[in-house]
């Protein structure tokens, strides 16, 4: 169990006087007077759960897809910071240098290529990630 407010202490203390890239699925403990830029990295939850199948089992997989599909770390990032921090970057296709580019590219020019990213206007989706058998051809 972690204490939130403990993780949001240390993070002040570390954080203070210096510039860091920290990476954290609960943006919300992290204090905001230090917070110059948000990077969401986002992915296609069919090709996510794919993705993590062979690593963490179907369960575990299934779990991070459908939170990816419904937002829920965006949302996190959206409701704890000002929306103007926040970048959601799809990852779902390119190389990583590719993808740290498009985010150092992004975050040197606020406000121009930003958009939310949303899994949920494709309506099969949930119905799909949760199907024990995908077949996905994978590029990029």
């Amino acid at each position: 169990m972690v204490d939130p407010g403990a993780v949001t202490e240390r993070l002040s203390q570390i954080l203070r006087g210096e510039d860091v890239i920290l990476e954290t699925l609960h943006p919300e403990m992290v204090p905001q007077e230090f917070v110059q830029g948000v990077v969401v990295l986002r992915c296609d939850p069919l090709i996510l759960r794919y993705r993590l199948e062979g690593r963490m089992g179907y369960e575990r997989a299934l779990e991070n897809a459908m939170a990816e599909a419904l937002g829920v770390v965006s949302a996190e990032a959206y409701s704890s910071f000002p929306e103007r921090k926040v970048v959601e970057v799809d990852t779902t296709v390119g190389r990583p240098e590719g993808v740290c580019a498009r985010v150092l590219r992004l975050l040197r020019s606020p406000g121009v290529g930003r958009k939310r990213i949303s899994w949920l206007d494709r309506a099969p989706l949930l119905d799909l990630i949760a199907s024990r058998s995908i077949e996905i051809e994978v590029g990029g």
